[in-house]
């Protein structure tokens, strides 16, 4: 009889343990995924800022070289 108990708790465990190892697995991947998609953002974000100066800078000279064309003293 404390065989058959025996066997009992062993397989008890090992489901436990199953269980546990599952769950660990999952949290393991969910936490791989979300920083790969912190990173993709912060990825983003910095080609989105670098960007974005650019085209500050591009559309600031543009316009000074459109008023400098425009609006000439020598005119």
């Amino acid at each position: 009889m404390t065989k058959l108990y025996f066997i009992i708790a062993l397989c008890g465990l090992e489901i436990a343990i199953y269980t546990y190892a599952w769950n660990q697995g999952i949290a393991k991947c969910r936490r791989e995924n979300t920083q790969q998609f912190i990173n993709q953002i912060t990825e983003q974000n910095k080609k989105q800022r670098i960007l974005d100066v650019e085209i500050y800078h591009t559309n600031l000279r543009d316009i000074r070289r459109v008023l400098r064309e425009k609006y000439t003293i020598a005119e």
